[in-house]
């Protein structure tokens, strides 16, 4: 999820594309959770922006950690702050600074669905 309609568009091309899987866009984080909460088919990951109209990415991630379903559910943080000190209190999953080279993207994203599709948790 982002709030730029080209980071989105690019990356969930090239997931589709390159990585063969299906991706669901939303602007913010309030559209990701009435998603998740409403569709019923958990996704294998998600990929977070932490600056975000309506429900921030660091609100999300909040929100997320108190759901069981989907605190198993592997996120990828993708920002233009990477370093920002306080992220590493609140994720231990991977962080991709922007601008992402789509390449590691696809790669993290394929590693990440496929060990949380091994480990049962779907």
């Amino acid at each position: 999820m982002d709030d730029d309609d080209d980071v989105r568009e690019m990356a969930s091309l090239h997931l589709q594309r390159s990585g063969g899987h299906a991706v669901e866009c939303v602007t913010n984080g309030q559209e990701a959770l009435d998603y998740l909460y409403s569709d019923g088919c958990l996704p294998c990951v998600i990929l977070l922006d932490l600056m975000m109209p309506v429900l921030d990415g660091w609100e999300v991630l909040s929100i997320l950690k108190t759901h069981d379903a989907m605190a198993a559910i592997p996120v990828v943080v993708v920002t233009c702050v990477p370093n920002d000190p306080r992220l590493r209190t609140v994720h231990s999953g991977p962080v991709l600074g922007k601008p992402m080279m789509l390449s590691v993207l696809v790669r993290t994203v394929n590693d990440l669905c496929h060990a949380y599709r091994r480990t049962g948790t779907r």
